[in-house]
This record gives structure tokens, C-alpha cells and sequence, in this order.
């Protein structure tokens, strides 16, 4: 009861209206109980625990398999930000549905509260918990077909260094129209530095490298120009060897 009253502020509840109470009443203060020899001093209170509280505090209280577990959560937490929905439940991105149930249900155990008992772990159960909810968005993604595709093509566009950012490729593609009406009315110079800018936000489009590549082969009509204009539309065209409008640059 006590512990419930002080993780819910009971406390400062009762010293607020007992000090309420004092100046009402007149007469001598009662004076505080004394302090209860018998309870255990605890080096932290559950209230002040936070991440930063030093796990190794809990540690010498906790049987072995805990302490197994207390490690592996601390090898797994600082990870949480960079692994992938993949990494993070131990699967390949081929995996197929069965096998991101089954690795999903075997983690949940691992890190779900239930396993702790009426073990305190600490702040570790708080980088417990915020593991779990990682595994968790990790399977609401992978075990839904149209997310995990979606997914899967930021993946690989991030794999390809190529840009995620919605904003950033629609925009792109905004700049590109433009610079592509320009061309089809034959004005491809002025078109041309609406392309750089267009490729350097979104290097990952073959028709994009192609209208560049003609585009600079009109504004720089020299050696260098001409090169750098066949560099671009060969990558449009190896990237991509069936876009027709590759070969009419070309």
C-alpha cells in the first residue's frame, strides 16, 4: 500500500493537506513517527529509476538466467536505431510469412514483461520495453504484404543511396516535368540546369540521366561537353536498356 501511495504521489497529497491541517488546528505539532528499523534500505527508489540508473545496481539480486537476459538487453537496445525491420527480429529480407511469425513470437517471449516474474530489473526493463515495441512495429510492417513492399523499396532505394524522403522525389519529379516540356519545345539548355539539380536529388531514375545527358550535350557543344553527355545517357541506358527515348538522344 505504502509502495502504491508513493509511485502514484499519494504522499505529496497527504503532506499538502496536512500541512493545510496545521494551520487550522492550534496546539503543540505531533511529531513525525520514527523511521522503521526493519525495512530494507534500497539503494534506489522505483520512482528515480531512469535509463541512465546504473544496471549493475540490480544485477547481484537477480538469478542467472536474468542476468543473461539483462545483458543480452543491453548488447540489443543501443542497436535499435539502425538495425532494420529484418535485423531486428533476425530474419533475411526473403523471409517468408511463417518465418516472421515464428521470429516474432520468439523474441516477444525473450523481451515481454511476463518473463521477468516479480524480478525488479530495473532501468533494464525499461530498454526492455522499448525493444519489445521496436520487434512489434518490426512485425506490423513485414507480416502486412503492401507495407513490407513499400518497405522493401525504401530499402533498397537506401541500399542504392537514393533518396526516401517523399518531399525530396516529388519535387524531383516536379523539376524534371518542367525541364522536360522545355526539351520537347527545344529549348534543352535552358532545361539543362533544372536536370543537374534534378539529379542530384534523385540520381536513381534512367529517364532523368537521359534527358540530362541531351540536354548538356546542347548547352556544352565541345569535347568535354559531348563526353559528359555520353556518360549520362550510357548510364540511363544500362540501367535501363528498353527506354526508347535513350537511343533517340543517342
Amino acid at each position: 500500500t505504502w509502495a502504491a501511495l508513493l509511485m502514484m504521489g499519494g504522499f505529496e497529497v497527504l503532506e499538502d493537506l496536512s500541512s493545510r491541517h496545521t494551520k487550522v488546528l492550534s496546539g503543540p505539532a505531533i511529531p513525525a513517527a520514527p523511521p522503521n528499523n526493519d525495512t530494507v534500505d534500497m539503494e534506489f527508489e522505483e520512482s528515480e529509476v531512469t535509463i541512465e540508473t546504473p544496471v549493475d545496481a540490480y544485477l547481484e539480486f537477480l538469478p542467472q538466467e536474468l542476468r543473461d537476459l539483462v545483458a543480452e538487453i543491453q548488447k540489443v537496445h543501443p542497436t535499435l536505431e539502425t538495425v532494420n525491420h529484418y535485423e531486428i527480429l533476425g530474419l533475411a529480407p526473403n523471409a517468408v510469412p511463417a518465418d516472421i511469425g515464428k521470429a516474432y513470437l520468439a523474441n516477444a517471449r525473450k523481451f515481454h514483461s511476463d518473463r521477468f516474474g516479480g524480478h525488479d530489473l530495473g532501468p533494464a526493463k525499461r530498454l526492455a520495453e522499448e525493444i519489445f515495441m521496436r520487434m512489434e512495429e518490426a512485425y506490423g510492417v513485414l507480416n502486412n504484404a503492401k507495407e513490407r513492399e513499400s518497405y522493401d523499396f525504401i530499402l533498397d532505394r537506401q541500399a542504392k543511396g537514393l533518396p526516401t524522403d517523399p518531399a525530396v522525389i516529388l519535387e524531383a519529379e516536379e523539376l524534371f516535368t518542367r525541364a522536360q516540356k522545355m526539351v520537347r519545345l527545344g529549348n534543352a539548355v535552358a532545361a539543362s540546369p533544372l536536370l543537374e539539380k534534378v539529379i542530384e536529388m534523385n540520381s536513381g531514375e534512367p529517364e532523368f540521366w537521359a534527358y540530362y545527358g541531351w540536354a548538356v550535350f546542347n548547352a556544352q557543344p565541345d569535347r568535354e561537353g559531348r563526353h559528359k553527355a555520353w556518360k549520362a545517357l550510357e548510364r540511363a541506358r544500362k540501367e535501363q536498356p528498353e527506354l526508347a527515348v535513350v537511343y533517340e538522344f543517342l
